[in-house]
């Protein structure tokens, strides 16, 4: 049984290290997360801006609750994916599609792999711009302040630049 464990560990240990030299060796950024504040949203858009993988998404969670937002880049901006899945996100909806129609936004509904609905917003724009955006969906539909803890889940992006 021990030995069993044992070895089942070292195979796990092995497939990590070797997870990790690929990645590297493709280039491809390794997820990071830090806590901080509103302060950091806009380098945060400029790093998912400029990343060089296409896969690159941050999520912005409000510390202490369930309530997050998550972003893709693209081309011209960035994408809002407010997901349609709890109970508690979809009483947000009137919410997050009236702040999107105050900032100039439209919305898209997607539906997810697993058949979740999505509220897809656009945001283009220089990335202090876009920074403004999303630091007024944080405000408007969380209740965020400035000084409001929130943690940042990175993938595909550059920890030197954020």
């Amino acid at each position: 049984m021990v030995k069993t464990i044992v070895i089942s560990i070292i195979l796990i240990v092995i497939a990590f290290v070797f997870y990790l030299y690929f990645a590297v060796k493709e280039g491809r950024s390794l997820p990071f997360n830090f806590t901080g504040n509103q302060s950091q949203v806009t380098d945060i858009i400029k790093n998912l801006l400029f990343s060089n993988q296409d896969d690159s998404f941050v999520i912005i969670k409000v510390s202490g609750t369930e309530n997050f937002l998550q972003f893709t880049g693209h081309d011209q901006g960035i994408q809002l994916d407010f997901p349609m899945a709890t109970d508690q996100q979809k009483t947000l909806k009137e919410t997050i599609v009236q702040v999107g129609s105050d900032l100039g936004l439209k919305f898209e509904e997607n539906t997810g792999t697993d058949g979740t609905l999505f509220l897809d917003f656009n945001i283009s724009g220089e990335p202090e711009n876009i920074g403004v955006a999303v630091n007024t969906f944080l405000e408007k539909v969380f209740k965020t302040n400035k000084s409001t803890k929130l943690e940042y889940e990175c993938w595909g992006l550059n920890p030197k630049t954020s």
